[in-house]
C-alpha cells in the first residue's frame, strides 16, 4: 500500500483513493461539498478584502482631500489676518489724523470766537468814535480851531 497525495498535497492512502472515485460513496460527496464550501468562503473572503481595501483607498483619498482643503483654508486665514492687520493699522492712522484735525478745529473755533469778540469791541469803539465825530460836527462854531476840536475830542475820550 503506497501512500499518494491528492491535488491539495494531503496524503491519501489506498482506501481514500478508492473512495474519492466512487460516486455512490457518501464520503466522496461530502468531500466535494467541503471543497465547494471552501471555495465559496475563499471567494467571500476575497470580496470582503477587496471591499475593505477599496473603502480604505477611498477613505484615504477623502482624508487627503480634506487635509488639502484645511491647509488651503489655513493659508487663506493667514492672508486675511495679515490684510486685517494692515487695514487696522491704516484705520489707526486715520483715527490719529482725525483726532489731530479735531484738535486743530477746536483751536481755530476758539481763535475765531476771540477774533469775533475783538471785532465787536472794535465795532463798538468805531461806532462811538463816529458818533462823537458827528456830535462835534453838529456844534455850530464857525471859529473852531483845530485846537478846540482836539480838546473837545479829548473831553469825549478820544485822541486827536
Amino acid at each position: 500500500m503506497a501512500d499518494q497525495t491528492d491535488k491539495y498535497g494531503s496524503i491519501m492512502n489506498e482506501s481514500d483513493q478508492s473512495d474519492s472515485h466512487d460516486p455512490l460513496n457518501p464520503r466522496s460527496d461530502i468531500s466535494r461539498q467541503m471543497n465547494s464550501k471552501i471555495k465559496i468562503y475563499i471567494t467571500i473572503g476575497i470580496v470582503i478584502f477587496l471591499f475593505v481595501a477599496g473603502y480604505s483607498l477611498w477613505s484615504n483619498y477623502q482624508i487627503r482631500k480634506l487635509e488639502t482643503a484645511a491647509e488651503n483654508a489655513k493659508q487663506n486665514a493667514e492672508i486675511q489676518a495679515q490684510r486685517a492687520n494692515e487695514l487696522e493699522m491704516r484705520s489707526r492712522k486715520y483715527e490719529e489724523k482725525i483726532a489731530y484735525l479735531e484738535t486743530n478745529l477746536a483751536e481755530l473755533k476758539t481763535l475765531a470766537k476771540k477774533q469775533d469778540e475783538e471785532l465787536k469791541d472794535i465795532e463798538t469803539v468805531t461806532g462811538r468814535a463816529r458818533a462823537d465825530v458827528e456830535r462835534a460836527r453838529r456844534i455850530s462854531s464857525a471859529a473852531a480851531t483845530a485846537e478846540e476840536v482836539c480838546r473837545k475830542l479829548a473831553d469825549l475820550g478820544h485822541g486827536c
